[in-house]
């Protein structure tokens, strides 16, 4: 992850605006309505937008234990020692 420099008061800033619209983002999420396996299903969405692959290899092998899974085809691309690639539909 990202380290900040805790001394420069407009980084810190910027961090803490960003946590902020966040959190806004999660309550209008969870305003709307939404079940846990929805939750995954979000965290899965985002996650497949992350810019480190280390991050989202780590992140898949845990939503992976957790995420109900009902294209096998999907579970084959998450896993990530599987070197074949496939078009999830």
């Amino acid at each position: 992850m990202n380290e900040i420099d805790v001394d420069n008061p407009r980084e810190v800033s910027k961090v803490l605006k960003n946590r902020e619209t966040s959190r806004k983002i999660v309550k209008d999420i969870l305003d709307f309505g939404v079940n846990d396996q929805m939750k995954l299903d979000i965290i899965y969405f985002l996650t497949l937008n992350l810019e480190d692959n280390e991050v989202i290899k780590n992140l898949m092998l845990e939503l992976k234990k957790v995420r109900v899974c009902i294209n096998k085809e999907q579970e084959t691309v998450n896993n990530t020692k599987d070197s074949k690639q496939k078009l999830i539909k």
